[in-house]
């Protein structure tokens, strides 16, 4: 029997190799065919030698400011497909995704938030968007939208931020902490799956990837590009700089003056989190013109793909471009319902 272990382990390695090789050879031809039927929203947008995915609506046509969206880590720009068709109706928008996440190429390493701003100032640039600019943020895009905010004062006017990240919560949140190796594993699980092509097999990725709220055309948009094996290293990238580059980058960002600044924090959040809450009251205090609101009762990632919390958040967004485009600052009566701080 001993000298039969080695004929069995090599059969057993065969069999693994082929199977692998037939994942990834499935995975291939089934990118090719999504990329065919299912290109998704908006273009590709040359920044000199590789390219960006953009989707813009009312450039050049709606009066400003121009609303740019930065998404959270993960996530495609089709997350925000309430919350932009909602504000393409009263100012131009631009939303896109960044390097290596979605349908945009790669970029260099490591993804710190000085890369990223120097992406999105090109990209701006190509499509011909014109400042002032409203930000407006999700998750681990608030802290990217508060870099380029510093180091443009003078084109941001505005700042949304939809229960965004905070520099400092993976050294006082003890539930971030814990919650740390989770995602990472998740991350890892993630690249490995979609190498496969099991991501594509999984029957419940739409709620895996909380995109069950988003509407149709955008959800099977979504899921395309999370089925992609590019999307996944993207993510991981940004997951390694997060925590080695961009919260030391962000720690000490100010807003320009005179910037509004409209934070939404979601109240699921703050139920699991109480120092989440904390952390948001401090990046409410950021600027002197501001509102904080709370949404009841709604998810992190449910604050922009589920139709009636995005309306709360295109209304902030209202809010604060009514108040860039009458050059006043923002008044807390103009937020009709919620909590306010």
């Amino acid at each position: 029997m001993p000298t039969m272990m080695p004929r069995i382990l090599a059969a057993g390695l065969g069999v693994s190799a082929v199977a692998l090789a037939a994942g990834a050879t499935y995975q291939a031809a089934a990118t090719r065919r999504d990329r065919r039927l299912i290109p998704g929203p908006g273009s590709d947008v040359d920044i000199g030698g590789r390219t960006l995915r953009v989707h813009t609506t009312g450039l050049g046509e709606q009066p400003g400011p121009t609303v740019v969206f930065e998404s959270g880590m993960a996530t495609p720009l089709e997350l925000w497909a309430w919350i932009q068709e909602g504000v393409a109706g009263f100012a131009p928008t631009v939303a896109y995704d960044r390097a290596g996440i979605g349908r945009s190429a790669p970029g260099p390493l490591p993804r710190t938030a000085e890369c990223t701003t120097d992406d999105l100032e090109a990209l701006l640039e190509a499509v011909g968007a014109q400042p002032p600019y409203v930000l407006v943020a999700h998750s681990y895009g608030g802290l990217l939208v508060r870099h380029f905010a510093e180091r443009h004062p003078e084109q941001v006017a505005g700042l949304v931020l939809a229960d965004v990240a905070h520099p400092e919560e993976l050294v006082r949140s003890q539930r971030q902490r814990v919650g740390l190796p989770f995602v990472e594993q998740y991350l890892r699980d993630s690249m490995w799956q979609s190498t496969i092509g099991m991501i594509r097999l999984n029957p419940h990725s739409d709620r895996r990837f909380r995109i069950d709220g988003l509407p149709e055309e955008a959800r099977l948009s979504a899921k395309a590009a999370f089925c992609t094996r590019q999307m996944w290293h993207g993510s991981y990238a940004e997951f390694e700089a997060w925590q080695s580059d961009v919260n030391a980058e962000v720690r000490d960002a100010k807003l320009p003056p005179q910037c509004r600044l409209y934070v939404l924090t979601a109240g699921a959040t703050v139920t699991g989190d109480p120092v989440h809450l904390q952390l948001q009251e401090e990046l409410a205090r950021l600027s002197d013109d501001a509102v904080h609101e709370i949404v009841d009762e709604v998810e992190h990632i449910e604050l922009i793909t589920h139709e009636q919390p995005a309306a709360r958040v295109v209304a902030a967004v209202q809010n604060v471009v009514r108040a860039v485009r009458e050059q006043r600052a923002l008044h807390p009566a103009d937020h009709k319902s919620g909590k306010e701080r």
